[in-house]
């Protein structure tokens, strides 16, 4: 069936424990409050939190948690792939995704299984485990309702930390390949080469952090990247190079000056204005 269940709307697997139930419905909550999330949300939010009050009030209820299931039982196939599961979960909860910000990538359906395989096995972490008990005044259900809740916060944490290293290490390969990609345009435009418009662009994104490249010129024609860029016409670029240190008053083997290169009307104006205050202030 199309329809998502109630299990899917708290996250939950359908084998879970009261005591997961419970507090994934507490989770839920955070996430959802009015006070957490945006005012332009409110209405999304009603509609969601709708849904898993509907979920939990009949999950939480033993005997109308078992009618439910064997009603599951008639109208839905018993072995629903993990993808199939997933995909119900995405539509129930398609807003959800500007709810969570950060946390947008965290898998609580998969943190809510590795806990009740935990409980089930008696494989509990024995300094959480402890804790629980101290917080629950030694009551089981309360028990294992704060062990949830820490394990749950703890893998969170750890997720989003691995996450974070994630994107740490993808930037920083980035960040390499474009190094690597601007030596390689700097040699070109050195060795007196034409680069085209794209590559020019490149160079001149590259310069806005080696301040080398705003004094490099070509080997054959006395360039600066000042002058490849107003001969390209690219006035942006040259805005750039200009507010990190690019002179306008270079001229090069030729005699002529970067705004001598180009024919766009505005390029050439902001290069002359360039130039005549690099003269009168020295």
């Amino acid at each position: 069936m199309s329809q998502t269940t109630h299990y899917d709307n708290l996250q939950v697997m359908p084998n879970a424990s009261p005591e997961v139930i419970r507090a994934a419905y507490r989770c839920l909550c955070q996430k959802l409050h009015p006070d957490r999330n945006p005012p332009e949300l409110r209405e999304q939010c009603e509609r969601v939190m709708q849904m898993v009050n509907e979920a939990y009030e009949t999950l939480s209820d033993p005997q109308a948690r078992e009618a439910y299931d064997r009603w599951l039982g008639q109208h839905q196939p018993a072995a629903a792939s993990a993808e199939t599961r997933r995909a119900r979960q995405a539509h129930a909860y398609r807003n959800m995704e500007a709810l969570e910000h950060e946390e947008v990538e965290f898998d609580e359906h998969a943190a809510y299984e590795v806990i009740d395989k935990e409980l089930e096995t008696q494989r509990m972490d024995r300094g959480f485990w402890l804790k629980a008990f101290v917080l629950s005044g030694g009551d089981p259900t309360r028990q294992k309702l704060h062990y949830v809740e820490m394990r749950l916060d703890q893998l969170r944490t750890t997720e989003k930390a691995r996450l974070d290293l994630e994107m740490a290490e993808k930037r920083a390969r980035e960040r390499a390949r474009q190094t690597d990609q601007a030596k390689a345009l700097k040699a070109v435009f050195t060795s007196g080469s034409r680069l085209d418009r794209d590559e020019i662009e490149k160079l001149v994104r590259a310069a806005g952090s080696d301040k080398h490249l705003l004094k490099a010129v070509d080997r054959v024609r006395g360039n600066t990247l000042l002058h490849v860029a107003a001969e390209a016409d690219l006035l942006s670029a040259a805005e750039f190079l200009l507010q990190h240190g690019a002179r306008a008053d270079t001229v090069n083997l030729a005699g002529r000056r970067p705004h001598e290169l180009c024919n766009d009307a505005a390029l050439v104006r902001l290069l002359k204005n360039a130039a005549a205050a690099k003269e009168h202030g020295g």
